[in-house]
């Protein structure tokens, strides 16, 4: 009987943990009560903790951050309310 190869003695992976950096900065942006006062409203375009493109609508915003090569960033949309109230979903 054959062994899987998860199993083989010879198998052997080599595997690198992602670095997490640039989702820790997106993270802490988008929670920030002042980034969501100044971008009210708006989509926002993100590459780590840079904004890359901003405005009214999520098409136009992620076109204009390919335009300016970044080709996947993040996009956020910060609603018209009170950033220092909490917003809970669900049904």
């Amino acid at each position: 009987m054959q062994k899987h190869p998860r199993e083989s003695d010879s198998a052997e992976i080599n595997q690198q943990p992602a670095t997490a950096s640039a989702f820790q900065q997106e993270m802490a942006f988008v929670s920030n009560p002042e980034q969501a006062k100044r971008y009210a409203g708006q989509w926002v375009a993100l590459d780590g903790d840079q904004v890359v493109a901003a405005g009214p609508r999520p098409k136009e915003v992620l076109a204009e951050a390919e335009t300016r090569g970044h080709n996947d960033p993040v996009l956020h949309y910060f609603p018209l309310r009170d950033p220092d109230t909490m917003f809970w979903g669900g049904w």
